[in-house]
């Protein structure tokens, strides 16, 4: 959770972040520990509490879209100018303003209820349905409403893809990208989008622009790294999917699959000894290859069955044969 709210974040507004937190935390506990039986310690500690609230929500409301932003602004303002008030009156009056404080947080979320759920939700409702159309129209009327927020086109890419409309989805991912080009959300779906249809020369560039965006999490190395599989090139695929492993992968069936390319990778570079050890490490992940086949039961993952079958399927052959070698299970790839 932390690692993904960071990684929403983006690299500069996260190292801000930090820096605020560790700045106003260091602030606090100098005040506390220095002078805690002082008058003007409570009003330094509120003052840094202030300026933490205040700093992390304009790191957080220059990410958000404009909508997000007023709503932001309207929860939080009221509730720190009532914080900063307590500063100017008698200390008897701190405990009163600081409820009212947190009274208008918890009302304001009533008060400034996001319509976008609601239209999330009724997408959703429609999408498990498998009425993709339908999802479809419900984000495209709300993106007509807020036309600059990259979430909406993230989603009903997805929808699209769900759908089997891949130019419509390609057109989608390319909007995110328009609108958040630091992000590696938008170049990440058009990665696999074009891995999908077997285009890995398209591919490859947006699953590198990527992982330029997003060196430190699974996502775009992992997806890279397929890409690079079936392009052959093994040395990167190699690099990448070392990344991967070292980053952490938190599903079974990622780690399944990052064994299987690794395994071919090493076989097709001569390396023997290496394939037969990325093999053996598939015999742990049985409950990836169960999640895979469960995944794969299911009328809606044709697409990722087309993907991702085969493989799946030596990770099956490998872990029922004790013995099976890449050699065996790779037979003439080797470069």
């Amino acid at each position: 959770m932390v690692r993904q709210f960071f990684t929403w974040l983006g690299p500069v507004r996260a190292r801000t972040f930090m820096g605020l937190l560790i700045l106003t935390g260091l602030g606090s506990l100098i005040s506390l520990a220095l002078a805690s039986d002082q008058d003007w310690s409570v009003p330094v500690q509120t003052l840094m509490m202030l300026t933490f609230l205040g700093g992390t929500g304009a790191i957080v409301g220059t990410k958000l879209p404009r909508p997000a932003q007023i709503r932001l602004l309207l929860t939080l303002g009221p509730a720190i100018g009532l914080v900063a008030l307590s500063l100017l009156l008698p200390k008897s009056a701190f405990t009163v303003i600081l409820g009212l404080a947190f009274g208008w947080l918890l009302a304001a979320q009533l008060l400034f209820r996001d319509r976008v759920r609601l239209e999330y939700r009724t997408a959703i409702k429609a999408m498990r349905k498998q009425d993709y159309p339908e999802a479809i129209n419900v984000i495209t009327d709300l993106i007509k409403t807020d036309q600059k927020n990259s979430e909406h086109y993230r989603f009903r890419a997805e929808l699209n893809r769900l759908a089997g409309r891949m130019g419509p989805a390609i057109r989608d991912y390319e909007e995110v990208v328009n609108l958040a080009p630091e992000s590696p959300v938008g170049y990440n779906g058009l990665a696999e989008v074009y891995l999908q249809q077997g285009q890995y020369e398209k591919a490859k560039p947006y699953g590198e622009q990527a992982f330029q965006r997003e060196p430190t999490y699974w996502v775009a190395p992992y997806n890279l790294g397929m890409i690079e599989d079936r392009l052959g090139e093994s040395e990167k695929v190699i690099e990448h999917l070392s990344v991967v492993l070292q980053r952490g992968l938190p599903d079974s069936r990622h780690r399944l699959l990052t064994y299987v390319w690794l395994a071919r990778a090493y076989h097709r570079l001569g390396q023997a000894d290496e394939a037969d050890r990325a093999l053996a490490k598939i015999k742990r992940e049985v409950k990836g290859l169960k999640e895979w086949e469960t995944i794969f039961a299911n009328e809606q993952s044709g697409v990722l069955r087309k993907v991702l079958e085969t493989d799946v399927q030596l990770a099956k052959q490998s872990y029922e044969t004790s013995e099976a070698s890449a050699a065996e299970l790779f037979g003439d790839e080797a470069e």
